[in-house]
């Protein structure tokens, strides 16, 4: 599909939601942006398979803590992760 070649999505400040993600199946996604939107722990759940991810903007995006989504160990190339103004620790 059209998402082989994508490597860059910006979707900030928009009124997109984890189920915009069902569809794909592990993009060469680089960078995605789902800051103020309704993404929350859903969407991270949705992006685990995500391999080729290095930067991930989810700031007020409905985080919360849930040991279920667990995606940050599942994305071996993230070296960017901006969490701010969601409800999580870090304990």
């Amino acid at each position: 599909g059209r998402t082989a070649t994508l490597e860059e999505l910006n979707v900030a400040d928009t009124r997109t939601t984890f189920q915009a993600f069902k569809t794909f199946k592990d993009p060469p996604l680089r960078v995605l942006n789902v800051g103020s939107t309704a993404f929350g722990v859903d969407g991270l759940v949705l992006i685990r398979n995500f391999k080729n991810l290095e930067e991930l903007y989810l700031y007020q995006a409905g985080v919360i803590e849930q040991p279920k989504a667990n995606v940050f160990r599942s994305l071996p190339k993230l070296r960017v992760l901006v969490l701010n103004n969601n409800q999580i620790s870090d304990q």
